[in-house]
């Protein structure tokens, strides 16, 4: 018995840990022109490249000047050649000014985000930059009939597998008319009446999502029908109406039916469907929208296991509560109601820790797959929600231990416990809810951060040309320049600072001394005033302050900016940007 305590606490440790999984919504990798990039008045057309798939409709991008007024020619759609890349013409020469792209688009995951980016054609005028701000994606929170609509579908598939799973398993009355009891059919009705309503109230929610607008105008026969025909929603959405449908007609035949036979086959077809209905759900949300096409199907098959886990492990507990009591009273003998009660509890705690080992792989799986780095668990919303969930979830696992350690002494407590168990279920299933419409953090290394003033935001992989603190720029090969980034300082020198091959001296310095906990440190080397392309170093950490030698990356009498990528034990990152003038 403490043995598989020990198992079962070990394995929802790390299902905790990494019970969640998910893929940012699309975000801007790059775009053309870029943020407060400066422009010349004969610019074509823009672009706006994105790490993942868009949907082909429901698309927005408009090019407005100072005055509002657009300049673009409102052909915004998705690049035939590339899915990721929204476009847009201009109509015209465009005047000194300053100038905005507002867009919009779908997402894989069937999330809708939108934001700005500015640029400015000649010089600009202090108050136009610095007036505007650069959005990326909408509100990090969702709305609230996004979270009640997710919740109660997950509210009704899991009472629905649930209760299928105890009838099939773990009802100790199974030669019983149970099916025929009044109670029973209730409960079935409805768990599928809670899952048909948020399936169907999913359809206008997503119209509101895709077309931007209101609960009032969600049911617009085109909006609905470009949802439905020419997004990545309409097939998986139709598979769970149909699934769904059946369900439905075969609880008619379960209830009427006097067969044994045919009782246990229905029961199987039920517990199918759901299964289906379980992996449709997985090809609408953040699993079906990562951009490795090799790892999407770990990833969809990862959320579909864990959507199915949860689902019966929290619904078995409302059976447990509702009809185990009910299917023991049948017996007369005290003693036999109380051998079968706990043989039934017994082959369900047998169950649990295998739904809980597959929770926690499949969540381990994802977590591998998706997410960005350790620190976002505390430092986003998708990271506190996470530790509210598995906070719940570790009191949902202490009251199942507590009472599977006592009930023999105390069976009254049980009822409780179960009860306490489930509630706290159904709160999991809520923060499932919410988190499943949060996008988790974008990966740093696509963070639009700033760089400097001036440099072409082309030859700068569509980052910002502006910022407040500018990389230090050095000019003499006897010169030592030093930046602190975190808890490190770094030193930079090189010599001789000319064409052809050079000796870089870099150090990474923890509180006056050569740092000792580093995995690797990597630069990039890239020219700034004309696209050379990229040289990427692997810097031997032997060599850090001994020197070692560049021999193809300064090949021009330019600037080249060095990207310094330091990454130590604790999987701390840091980046640190230098320039160096070639003469």
């Amino acid at each position: 018995m403490k043995q598989k305590i020990s198992a079962f606490l070990a394995l929802i440790f790390f299902s905790l840990m990494f019970a969640s999984f998910a893929s940012a919504h699309a975000f801007v990798v790059q775009s053309n022109p870029a943020q407060n990039q400066q422009v010349n008045g004969n610019l074509k057309h823009v672009t706006i490249q994105f790490n993942e798939e868009i949907q082909p409709t429901f698309l927005t991008l408009e090019v407005l000047d100072q005055k509002g007024s657009r300049v673009d020619t409102d052909h915004a759609q998705r690049n035939k050649k590339n899915r990721t890349v929204l476009e847009n013409g201009v109509k015209k020469p465009l005047t000194s000014g300053y100038y905005r792209m507002n867009w919009k688009v779908v997402s894989a995951d069937g999330h809708a985000v939108h934001g700005t980016i500015g640029f400015h054609v000649g010089q600009p005028t202090e108050s136009a930059a610095n007036g505007q701000a650069f959005s990326d994606a909408s509100s990090d929170l969702p709305g609230v009939d996004q979270v009640v609509i997710k919740w109660l579908i997950y509210l009704g598939l899991s009472f629905f597998f649930g209760i299928l799973f105890f009838l099939k398993f773990f009802n100790p009355a199974r030669n019983l008319p149970i099916y025929q009891k009044k109670a029973l059919q209730r409960t079935l009705w409805s768990a599928a009446g809670i899952l048909l309503l948020g399936v169907l109230l999913a359809l206008p929610l997503q119209v509101t999502r895709n077309a931007d607008v209101n609960w009032l105008h969600a049911f617009s026969g085109k909006a609905v029908g470009e949802t439905l025909m020419a997004t990545s929603f309409g097939t998986p959405w139709f598979l769970q109406i149909s699934s769904l449908i059946l369900c439905i007609a075969l609880l008619f035949w379960l209830f009427r039916t006097r067969s044994e036979r045919t009782v246990r086959g229905l029961l199987w077809v039920l517990i199918g469907l759901l299964f289906v209905f379980s992996l449709s759900k997985a090809f609408i949300g953040h699993a079906a929208s990562t951009e490795d096409q090799e790892l999407r199907l770990w990833a969809v098959a990862a959320d579909f296991l864990h959507l199915s886990a949860a689902a019966i492990w929290i619904g078995s507990l409302l059976s447990l509560l509702l009809f185990l009591p009910r299917s023991v009273k049948n017996n007369d003998s005290p003693e036999l109601q109380k051998k079968i009660y706990w043989q039934t509890l017994h082959r369900f705690s047998n169950v649990a820790l295998l739904l809980v080992g597959v929770i926690f792989l499949t969540g381990l799986i994802g977590t591998l797959i998706h997410l960005t780095s350790f620190r976002a668990f505390y430092t986003s919303i998708y990271g506190w929600i996470i530790i509210i969930k598995a906070a719940l979830l570790l009191i949902m696992l202490l009251f199942a231990l507590y009472s599977n350690m006592r009930a023999q002494k105390q069976g009254d407590f049980l009822r409780k416990s179960v009860l306490g168990e489930l509630l706290i279920g159904l709160t999991v299933l809520l923060a499932a809810a919410v988190l499943t419409n949060v996008s988790p953090p974008v990966p740093k290394a696509a963070v639009d951060e700033g760089t400097f003033e001036g440099f072409s935001a082309k030859f700068n992989n569509g980052k910002p040309t502006k910022t407040a603190h500018p990389p230090t720029v050095l000019e003499d090969p006897k010169k030592t320049i030093r930046a602190k980034e975190k808890s490190y300082v770094l030193t930079l020198r090189v010599e001789p600072l000319k064409l052809g091959p050079n000796t870089l001296y870099l150090d990474v310095l923890d509180h006056g001394r050569r740092a000792r906990n580093l995995q690797q440190v990597v630069l990039k080397i890239r020219c700034i005033d004309m696209d050379m392309g990229e040289t990427k170093v692997q810097v031997p950490l032997a060599k850090l302050g001994k020197g070692f030698v560049v021999n193809d990356a300064f090949d021009m009498k330019h600037r080249f900016l060095i990207n310094v990528h330091v990454l130590d034990k604790d999987y701390q990152a840091v980046d640190k940007d230098f320039i160096v003038n070639i003469k």
